[in-house]
C-alpha cells in the first residue's frame, strides 16, 4: 500500500525532480499508470497469482486498461517545444517509477535500500527511464521535431542501479507509425485530405501500421487512414489541440510556435518494445 506506479518527465541528473511547466497537474506533469498498490484490482490478482508469475494486464472497469496513462503539454506550443528539447539532449528523461505514498502528486520515488551513490550520477531509484529522440515527421522539410526519431527514438534505461545502465530491450519507431491528427471540422472543410474509413489495410507495410496505432487508439474513438497516414477523432471537442484561440491548423507545416493566427499540425508516432 501507500505506493504508486506513476510516469513522470525528471531531470536526468536528479529522479526527484520533475519536469514542471506551471504548476504541477495530473495528466500534465504526472500521471498514475495503476491505482494504489493495495487496491483491490492490483492485490487481488497478485494475491491470487503463483509465486513467480508474471502478470502484464490488470483489467479495469468497462474498457479501461489500467497499466497506461498520458502526459500532456498542448496548452503552450514553446512548452511542448523545450519538452521535446531537453528530452532530446538528455537533459530530461521519461521515468516509470514508483512513488512513495498513494497521493496521485507525490513527486518523490522511492529508492533501493543500501544504493551506493557514484559521483556524476543521479541517486538510484525504482523503475525505468527512457531517453527519447524526435525528428521532423515524414514529408516535411523543416520546422519542429515532432514525431519520435526512427532512429534509436526511444533508449530503456535501468534506474535502480548506479550508474544506471541501458536495458536489452529494442523499441521500434518505424517511421511508418507516424500519423498526423485530422480535426473533424478541418475534414468537413476540405482543409486537408483524410477519410473516415473503416479499419481496412491493402498490404503487410499498412497492416502493420494498423496494429501499431490501434495499440494506443482505440477503433471506438478514432477513424485511421492508412493511406494518408493521418487519424480524426469520431467525435469533436479540444481534446486533441486545446483551445484554438482564432488559430487555424496550418497541416504540412512544422513551424507555428507562438504564433497568434495558426496552429502546427499535431502527431501520433508509435513506438513498440519488441
Amino acid at each position: 500500500g501507500d505506493t504508486r506506479f506513476n510516469l513522470s518527465i525528471r531531470s536526468a541528473a536528479n529522479y526527484q525532480s520533475p519536469w514542471i511547466s506551471e504548476e504541477l497537474r495530473v495528466g500534465e506533469e504526472i500521471e498514475a499508470l495503476l491505482p494504489p498498490l493495495d487496491a483491490d484490482v492490483i492485490a487481488g490478482p497478485l494475491a491470487a497469482s503463483q509465486a513467480g508469475a508474471m502478470i502484464n494486464y490488470f483489467p479495469g472497469p468497462h474498457v479501461q486498461r489500467l497499466v497506461e496513462g498520458s502526459l500532456r503539454f498542448y496548452k503552450f506550443e514553446n512548452v511542448m517545444k523545450d519538452t521535446r528539447t531537453n528530452l532530446d539532449a538528455r537533459q530530461s528523461i521519461v521515468v516509470a517509477g514508483f512513488s512513495g505514498s498513494s497521493d496521485e502528486l507525490s513527486t518523490v520515488l522511492r529508492t533501493p535500500p543500501g544504493a551506493v551513490h557514484s559521483a556524476g550520477y543521479a541517486d538510484a531509484v525504482y523503475g525505468k527511464g527512457y531517453f527519447m529522440r524526435f525528428s521532423l515527421p515524414v514529408g516535411y522539410t523543416g520546422g519542429e521535431r515532432r514525431v519520435m526519431s526512427s532512429n534509436q527514438g526511444v533508449e530503456e534505461i535501468d534506474l535502480s542501479v548506479v550508474p544506471p545502465v541501458t536495458t536489452l530491450a529494442q523499441w521500434d519507431c518505424n517511421t511508418n507509425y507516424q500519423f498526423v491528427i485530422v480535426r473533424p471540422e478541418d475534414k468537413a472543410a476540405g482543409r486537408v485530405l483524410c477519410n473516415a474509413t473503416v479499419d481496412r489495410f491493402a498490404d503487410a507495410n499498412q497492416q502493420a501500421a494498423l496494429a501499431a496505432i490501434r495499440r494506443v487508439l482505440r477503433v471506438e474513438d478514432w477513424f485511421v487512414d492508412l493511406t494518408n497516414h493521418c487519424v480524426i477523432p469520431k467525435r469533436t471537442g479540444d481534446f486533441c489541440y486545446g483551445a484554438l484561440a482564432g488559430r487555424v491548423i496550418q497541416y504540412g507545416t512544422a513551424t507555428c510556435l507562438n504564433s497568434t493566427t495558426t496552429l502546427c499540425p499535431h502527431f501520433v508516432s508509435v513506438c513498440i518494445r519488441r
